[in-house]
């Protein structure tokens, strides 16, 4: 193996097809030991071995000939993570402020245009927070109107009920009674 630190991604021969972004996948180097790394998934140190990408269904793995790092799920599109700056509950729309994710309300017209997405699911202060910013979320119970949209509300609520002050911020449609296909709009100021 070559003594460069990284290696392209169409470069590495793999064992099943994965989808990788540009710069997801790379060889470290430490002396003359090597690792190959997809994000923060590495495999151990090793001084033999040619980069490998496993994937099978939803998983993957990296391997140096047959050193492999352990199975792992691939990112989802769509969601993202952040630093609760306050305790969050599940399925509440957030947005980033100087000390983390926040509830965003439709009533901050300094903050509520920055709704980034929805929280997954709860997390306490100083904890990381996943939410989506695309794609579909599943909520609990069965909270919507099928094919009608759900607007930010306050504290990180949704609603369906459209706002009589403040800011409109659509952020989806209700797919069906307990999904919503995720869309934020850019905020409509209510007079």
């Amino acid at each position: 193996m070559a003594r460069n630190s990284q290696r392209r991604t169409s470069d590495v021969p793999r064992r099943h097809e994965a989808t990788l972004a540009p710069g997801d996948f790379r060889v470290e180097q430490n002396g003359d030991l090597y690792r190959a790394c997809i994000g923060d998934v590495c495999t151990p140190w090793t001084n033999t071995g040619s980069p490998i990408v496993e994937s099978q269904a939803h998983r993957f793995r990296v391997c140096l000939g047959d050193i492999c790092s352990n199975w792992v799920d691939w990112p989802e599109t769509g969601t993202s993570t952040g630093t609760a700056a306050e305790d969050l509950g599940g399925h509440r729309a957030v947005y980033l402020a100087a000390d983390g994710l926040r509830y965003a309300s439709a009533s901050d017209t300094a903050n509520a245009d920055a709704t980034l997405g929805i929280t997954v699911g709860a997390a306490l202060t100083g904890e990381e927070a996943r939410y989506r910013y695309d794609g579909e979320l599943t909520f609990p119970g069965s909270p919507f109107t099928p094919r009608d949209p759900v607007w930010l509300g306050e504290n990180g609520q949704l609603t369906q009920a459209p706002p009589t002050g403040g800011l409109s911020i659509v952020v989806g449609i209700a797919k069906n009674d307990s999904i919503l296909s995720i869309n934020i709009q850019q905020p409509i100021e209510v007079l």
